[in-house]
């Protein structure tokens, strides 16, 4: 848990959205008596200061309106202020670590979450598979012992193809498929080397947005269990039991997608 002391708008849009449910479950330990967090320093550091935690919401509910960024808006979900008693403080608590600190630690993140230098590219049938190929090969055939002959389907041929390169090669890839007016993802594989990077979130979030795109109403996929945190962390809910699929345990996810309302409300992958 960490309510950040820095500006809002020198948080990325992740930091943004994670301090945002973090405030909320803050407010909640404060005003609800929850005991997760009672003696957390962070609880501890807010505590007689409902109001000033108020108005960080606050002015991070217009951050993500001066983004232009609707899908972050259905996490902005109101502070109720019938809980703020009358003594709590509109004051700011004295920062937790000192400023130029905090901006250093946020530039890491940022920089591990999204590496300098990668290219996102979406690439349609036959020319996007092309490019994909030799990495989805690496990763399902020859590391998790997929068999050849299953990795790759019918459907490449008609999926739109996510790829983030770096000097030309390709890093990271995803597919969707439009099934039953549903937009299924997969084929999502990361380089070995480039794993823990934020390379895998960027292009779930690419793929998600060509859908909403299409106008797809909600995004299902297979993911290996070892994986389904990070899938739940981005919105998809479990629909099944474990399963098994080219050997190897599964567990179907749904995420239900908000239409959108305009380009200037797209969901960008910066690089």
């Amino acid at each position: 848990m960490r309510i950040w002391d820095v500006s809002a708008r020198e948080l990325d849009d992740r930091a943004l959205l994670a301090e945002h449910r973090e405030l909320h479950g803050l407010f909640n330990v404060l005003t609800l008596g929850r005991k997760g967090y009672a003696t957390h320093p962070e609880t501890l550091r807010w505590k007689g200061r409902l109001r000033a935690l108020a108005e960080r919401h606050d002015l991070e509910v217009e951050e993500f309106r001066r983004r232009g960024w609707p899908s972050g808006l259905r996490h902005a979900t109101p502070i109720d202020r019938a809980r703020i008693g009358r003594k709590e403080s509109a004051e700011f608590p004295a920062p937790l670590q000192p400023l130029a600190q905090q901006r250093r630690l946020l530039r890491r993140k940022a920089q591990t979450r999204r590496p300098p230098g990668v290219r996102y590219a979406l690439l349609p049938g036959k020319p996007g598979f092309e490019r994909a190929i030799a990495l989805r090969t690496e990763v399902f055939v020859r590391e998790q012992q997929v068999p050849e002959e299953i990795e790759h389907d019918e459907h490449d041929d008609t999926a739109v193809h996510a790829l983030a390169t770096v000097s030309g090669t390709v890093v990271a890839t995803g597919r969707l498929v439009v099934e039953g007016g549903t937009a299924r993802i997969g084929r999502m594989a990361v380089a070995r080397e480039r794993r823990g990077s934020g390379l895998g979130r960027a292009i779930l979030q690419l793929l998600l947005a060509e859908a909403r795109r299409m106008g797809l109403p909600a995004a299902r996929l297979h993911a290996q269990t070892h994986a389904r945190n990070f899938y739940a962390r981005e919105g998809f809910r479990e629909c099944s039991e474990v399963f098994q699929e080219a050997g190897i345990d599964h567990v179907e996810m749904e995420k239900r997608l908000r239409p959108q309302r305009s380009e200037r409300g797209r969901i960008s992958v910066r690089t």
